[in-house]
């Protein structure tokens, strides 16, 4: 029998307004199984989002949670905190919204939405990111001295026996982050600045390859946070 990721049982939502509380969703329950696509299905106004967003935590201020369960992962869904649910959002549990503007903040950058996240996801105080472009930001290594986490595993790629196309040392490191991360593992991955050497990238740059390859590859490649130019320049002072 398939594994059952996830269990609602008699869910029940109301919304507080300017004319009393106003109920949402009503004794819903349903399971799903792993390799399972589920699908609510119902009028507008019928609960379908409410549903949904009591599942990833993210219902308005004025939302009374008025029973029910959901489990999830080993934990009721309904009573863990938010900082818990960082730990699952986004990465056991994702939502596409049908609108953007319901996903990301309006008067914020995109970009700087995406480096919150990123930093969420890898532990990391925004006090310590100083963003960089749209995509990219570096990070105060006082974060080495003042953090409170335990140091993890270290996995080290070195040179390997070479294929045509390189020695494939990045595409390796990467498509193992990938697996770690896919059977729930806490990775990070910390590549090299590539130079792309004296034959300037003909063969490819240092940023992987196929579906294991950090992007944008050729804004890594090529200029990336400007320390390379700044120690290009330094040397020849």
């Amino acid at each position: 029998m398939a594994e059952k990721i996830l269990e609602v049982k008699d869910l029940r939502i109301s919304f507080r307004t300017t004319n009393g509380k106003v109920q949402a969703v009503r004794d819903i329950s349903f399971d799903l199984y792993k390799g399972e696509t589920f699908a609510i299905v119902g009028e507008s106004g019928s609960g379908k989002s409410v549903t949904s967003r009591a599942i990833m935590g993210i219902l308005a201020g004025n939302a009374i949670k008025e029973g029910g369960k959901i489990l999830f992962d080993g934990k009721d869904l309904m009573k863990i905190s938010e900082e818990e649910f960082q730990d699952i959002r986004g990465d056991k549990i994702a939502m596409i919204f049908q609108d953007p503007l319901s996903s990301l903040n309006p008067i914020m950058r995109v970009g700087q939405q995406l480096t919150e996240a990123m930093a969420k996801k890898a532990h990391v105080d925004e006090k310590y990111v100083e963003q960089y472009g749209r995509w990219k930001a570096k990070i105060d290594p006082a974060l080495i001295d003042e953090t409170d986490r335990k140091p993890g595993k270290l996995v080290l790629v070195t040179a390997i026996t070479p294929t045509p196309a390189g020695e494939g040392k990045t595409t390796t490191t990467i498509g193992l982050a990938d697996g770690l991360s896919r059977i729930g593992k806490d990775v990070t991955v910390a590549l090299r600045e590539p130079s792309l050497g004296p034959v300037f990238g003909i063969k490819g740059g240092a940023a992987g390859g196929g579906y294991a390859q950090v992007v944008p590859m050729e804004d890594i490649n090529l200029h990336f946070t400007g320390d390379f130019h700044a120690i290009g320049a330094a040397n020849n002072l």
